[in-house]
């Protein structure tokens, strides 16, 4: 058992109760403490400190925060939880109370083992890695950039960092290669499996998009680098002879909603916007007036007149 206090706050996904088997409402809350951080269901709406008793469970089968907290720690000890696994006619079940801890260098490669193959006579499988962090000893964390999104023009590279609001121009037409790098004013992005935010690079600068909004980067002849956001709105995007595409849902979908959960999303009204060409005045991308088509862009009906 444990026994602490902690924080809590509505879970990011679902903040809304539902009802539980055995009767009654349940808050999914995220309770913070001192380097920790853990999901719970109460029986009660609360916010603010708690006095929590129970045990501390890892599982995959349900994440309430879309942003968990991230704990830092030095790792001291690793070590193999392993269960006597026995049959029970058509299915094998871990017994409880019979886990044993090996201490191991590493954590192993595999992330679950499989019970169908027993490793020893005595039918011992590892089950999970317990790990003993210490909090107290955090090493210092290391500002790196780590790359995310690419495109190419010509000798100009644009690299975007997958979380931080970080913008790399590689010059590859200078020997050796000029490197500058540009603190951007946009959100810090949670790190994912995939980067959030997309780059198209053209002959003025590069595009930043994301599903969230759309900006325009120009760089000068000096190096300088102006940012605007041209749009609130974002979507998928594609640059085809320099301009922008931008490709909204066609069709009515489910999507998890931060406040509501799952709820259903209705088509975008115009489901491809165009962006302006750079230099243009006016860069806000407009509805197009052929969604299914690409003859909005000037240089394919250039094109159609040619081949007629």
């Amino acid at each position: 058992m444990w026994a602490n206090r902690a924080g809590n706050r509505p879970a990011g996904v679902r903040p809304h109760p539902y009802s539980h088997p055995q009767g009654g409402l349940r808050w999914p809350l995220e309770a913070i403490g001192d380097g920790w951080s853990a999901e719970w269901l109460s029986d009660r709406p609360l916010t603010g400190r708690v006095e929590l008793t129970g045990r501390l469970v890892v599982g995959i089968s349900w994440t309430g925060s879309d942003n968990p907290v991230l704990v830092r720690g030095r790792v001291r000890r690793v070590q193999l939880v392993e269960q006597r696994i026995e049959h029970t006619g058509s299915k094998l079940r871990a017994v409880d109370d019979t886990e044993r801890l090996t201490e191991v260098e590493s954590t192993p490669h595999r992330f679950w083992s499989n019970w169908e193959t027993p490793s020893t006579e005595d039918h011992f499988q590892g089950t999970g890695v317990l790990v003993d962090l210490d909090l107290d000893d955090v090493p210092a964390a290391k500002m790196e950039f780590v790359a995310g999104a690419v495109s190419v023009d010509g000798p100009d590279v644009w690299v975007m960092d997958r979380s931080n609001p970080v913008l790399l121009h590689i010059d590859t037409g200078s020997t050796p290669p000029r490197i500058v790098e540009y603190l951007l004013p946009l959100t810090i992005e949670p790190p994912k499996n995939q980067w959030t935010r997309k780059v198209h690079a053209d002959s003025d600068g590069c595009w930043i998009t994301s599903r969230h909004e759309v900006f325009r980067c120009d760089r000068a002849g000096d190096g300088t680098l102006t940012i605007e956001r041209v749009s609130a709105e974002g979507g998928s995007s594609v640059v085809v002879d320099g301009r922008l595409f931008l490709v909204g849902s066609t069709y009515p979908a489910l999507h998890r909603d931060r406040r509501y959960g799952v709820v259903r999303a209705d088509p975008d009204a115009h489901p491809v916007r165009i962006g302006r060409l750079p230099g243009l005045p006016r860069r806000a991308p407009v509805p197009s007036a052929h969604p299914g088509s690409y003859r909005d862009h000037p240089r394919a009906r250039t094109r159609e007149r040619a081949s007629r």
